[in-house]
């Protein structure tokens, strides 16, 4: 009988010891600061994407800045830039990186003699996955940023 006690005493302390590490984990990860870090980094939302609405503002404005040493290689050049790495060091310094997607620019020529290009950041995920985006792209005739979301 005393084994018994003493061996229910033991799968009551593991128990009790695993309720509580459940308990300690979660109120953790409920804290603020840890969910804004998670959120930010994407390690919660999008599966390391992080398709915020402040990372898509953040991204938009670096791809700006991108756009902004395209045009200028334009107006040099008369043509632009084959790849984004033809802009360094003259025009911009550093590629700005997407806080979004696969955290890498695309660029693309429509045709050659239009002068009209795109710069986007895709998805990770084929057809942007469950929760993300396909792309955030910004069309050289308008200025404009899209966001092409099809994830419903």
């Amino acid at each position: 009988m005393t084994f018994l006690r003493n061996k229910f005493r033991k799968i009551l302390a593991v128990g009790i010891l695993f309720v509580f590490s459940i308990v300690v984990i979660y109120g953790f990860f409920k804290l603020p600061i840890v969910q804004s870090v998670l959120y930010e980094t994407g390690s919660v939302t999008g599966l390391g994407e992080s398709w915020s609405s402040r990372n898509i503002e953040r991204t938009k404005k670096r791809g700006d800045v991108i756009i902004k040493a395209i045009e200028s290689y334009r107006k040099d050049h008369n043509e632009l830039p084959k790849k984004l790495d033809n802009l360094k060091p003259d025009y911009i310094k550093l590629l700005p990186r997407p806080m979004v997607g696969k955290r890498k620019w695309t660029y693309h020529i429509y045709l050659v003699d239009t002068h009209e290009y795109y710069i986007q950041v895709e998805s990770k995920y084929k057809n942007g996955g469950l929760f993300n985006p396909m792309y955030l792209r910004c069309i050289s005739t308008n200025k404009k940023w899209y966001l092409q979301d099809d994830s419903f």
